[in-house]
């Protein structure tokens, strides 16, 4: 039940707890795909350290593993998709 909860409450919420695959990915062309992946776990308060080192295993689990440096304005369709349903 969400709906006695506060407005930070059921944001932290939806950041630890709830995924969401969009049609039309909202990533940041300015972050690599690494970052991009990252970001999430950064601001749940996660080390940057451990963030990036797990958005690495998640990127490679779906075929990633060469384009972590690379802007996400590069990437596929496809790969953009996969990508955006890896955020930690």
């Amino acid at each position: 039940e969400v709906g006695g909860r506060t407005a930070p409450e059921r944001a932290r919420l939806r950041n630890a707890e709830i995924g969401f695959v969009f049609q039309f990915q909202h990533l940041l062309p300015e972050f690599t795909t690494l970052e991009n992946v990252a970001m999430p776990g950064i601001i749940q308060g996660m080390s940057r350290s451990k963030a990036m080192g797990m958005a690495r295993e998640a990127l490679e689990l779906v075929g990633l593993a060469e384009r972590l440096q690379h802007r996400v304005t590069t990437l596929s369709g496809g790969e953009r998709q996969r990508e955006s349903t890896m955020s930690l």
